[in-house]
């Protein structure tokens, strides 16, 4: 409905609004993927968190790759709607934001 009406909101209205609707999109994807997995036993060897394996060498084409190729499963489980966690292809290392935030850095 706001489509419609876009002239309405100023920019930073629409991005606060854009912003609590993807909070609120997130939390109601995970919520949807924890509870599946209790009825699912397939779906609860799945993992709460997005996890994204990278190569050093060439990490930002690796990344839009696998990106781009990233669908939905047949259950409908979107990987993309959970939380993100980065792993550094042959480093021991547990994401708890350093090393995403080290990924990210890397590919900006």
């Amino acid at each position: 409905m706001l489509c419609n009406y876009h002239w309405i909101l100023d920019t930073h209205n629409k991005k606060q609004l854009t912003e609590v609707y993807n909070k609120l999109e997130w939390k109601r994807a995970q919520d949807l993927s924890m509870l599946r997995s209790f009825w699912d036993s397939k779906l609860f060897k799945k993992s709460m968190h997005f996890e994204f394996e990278v190569k050093r060498t060439n990490i930002l084409q690796e990344y839009v790759e696998k990106f781009i190729n990233l669908k939905p499963d047949k259950d409908g489980f979107d990987p993309i709607k959970l939380p993100l966690r980065i792993i550094f292809e042959k480093e021991a290392g547990i994401d708890m934001g350093g090393v995403s935030k080290e990924f990210f850095k890397l590919i900006m």
